[in-house]
């Protein structure tokens, strides 16, 4: 692993009645924090930080920096608390990220 990163605690999951799915995919270079909402840019087709909610693909598992191209862990799917997400300051809405998260089977809860 080229990257560094921190594996901390937190309230981030709200619970496993859905799968909580992770996948190991590619990055654009970058500093990214546990809770992170994450895209995928449609025209490099590497993960980045949301700024789209029609992109929004998962949820970073750790605080991490990513050289470009290197690959990290995200969730894909499962259940989390939404004060704990860590989002973009032009994303205010949380029932627009809830609804879409809805597509992706992303949940998230109060």
């Amino acid at each position: 692993m080229n990257g560094s990163y921190v594996v901390k605690e937190s309230n981030l999951i709200a619970g496993t009645s859905f799968p909580v799915r992770k996948e190991f995919l590619q990055f654009e270079a970058g500093t990214y924090s546990r809770g992170e909402l994450i895209e995928c840019d449609p025209t490099t087709k590497k993960l980045k930080k949301c700024t789209n909610l029609d992109n929004l693909v998962g949820v970073m598992v750790n605080d991490v920096t990513l050289e470009d191209g290197q690959k990290e862990t995200v969730y894909v799917t499962g259940i989390f608390y939404i004060g704990e997400i860590v989002k973009d300051s032009s994303l205010t809405d949380d029932l627009a990220i809830q609804l879409a998260g809805l597509k992706r089977n992303i949940y998230f809860e109060k």
